[in-house]
């Protein structure tokens, strides 16, 4: 009796493993799925946020005419680069069936935003002299 017990627990602990192994995709797919779209916005409001920089100091701005050619060359190629990044983003997000695996994560979109910012901000943060 012991060993028919002993059997039934040991196919028990394999089938729940099993099914955790499942229920994780499901929840990291749900999570991504939930957490994409916040992740894309606050990327895009960085890009415009730079963007407006960008039309301001063409606009002659005096907030921003400490800034030298380089770094306005620097915010603009950035600006381009990023932009790109981000419509591929959106292309892949708006492709994304929920029941894949993410073509882009939560994780990624972050990364590039924070990569994007590092670059950036420094610049348009600049103090006069």
């Amino acid at each position: 009796l012991a060993e028919k017990d002993l059997e039934k627990a040991v196919v028990s602990t394999q089938s729940t493993g099993e099914l955790k192994k499942v229920g994780d995709r499901i929840v990291t797919r749900y999570n991504e799925a939930e957490g994409r779209q916040g992740a894309l916005n606050v990327l895009g409001s960085s890009l415009v946020h730079i963007r407006k920089v960008l039309d301001l100091i063409n606009a002659k701005d005096e907030k921003y005419d400490h800034l030298s050619e380089e770094d306005i060359k620097t915010l603009a190629e950035k600006d381009l680069e990023f932009q790109t990044v981000f419509n591929d983003f959106c292309n892949k997000a708006a492709s994304q069936k929920l029941h894949e695996d993410p073509l882009i994560t939560v994780a990624q979109i972050n990364l590039k935003r924070k990569e994007f910012e590092d670059k950036c901000y420094p610049i348009v943060n600049k103090p006069k002299p």
